[in-house]
């Protein structure tokens, strides 16, 4: 029995030492280097992986590029699309740049009622409003 509980714990110590905590520098390194295979070809050119890398290393890691950038920026298109042609904007010229602009200025349920605005005041949060 003490060997079990032994093999257990040397399991537990193993364990431990390769789940060190990441700090916020190993994310942005990590980041870096993706960014930089696809530049060095190593990988292939993505704009939507260079800006989710970098939302990623801000956040720590605590971001899934289906989940929570891919899948969101789908629904948000779904619902320009939507907004594109239920107003007719079809009919003209600048009508898709129309949907957008609406979609980022104005209260819809596709942004929670809530506009795109910038916080002039409270802009970095290193500080609480």
């Amino acid at each position: 029995m003490k060997k079990v509980w032994l093999c257990f714990l040397s399991l537990l110590i193993q364990l431990s030492l390769h789940a060190q905590s990441r700090t916020a520098e190993d994310y942005y390194v990590a980041a870096f280097n993706e960014m930089s295979d696809m530049l060095a070809g190593r990988d292939s050119l993505s704009i939507k992986r260079a800006v989710f890398l970098a939302e990623w290393a801000y956040y720590e890691g605590n971001m899934d590029y289906k989940a929570d950038f891919c899948d969101e920026i789908d629904r948000i298109k779904r619902y320009i699309l939507g907004l594109y042609a239920v107003n007719k904007l079809g009919a003209y010229k600048t009508g898709m740049q129309m949907a957008i602009t609406s979609y980022i200025v104005s209260p819809f349920s596709g942004n929670g009622y809530t506009p795109y605005t910038y916080d002039f005041e409270t802009f970095s949060m290193d500080k609480e409003p």
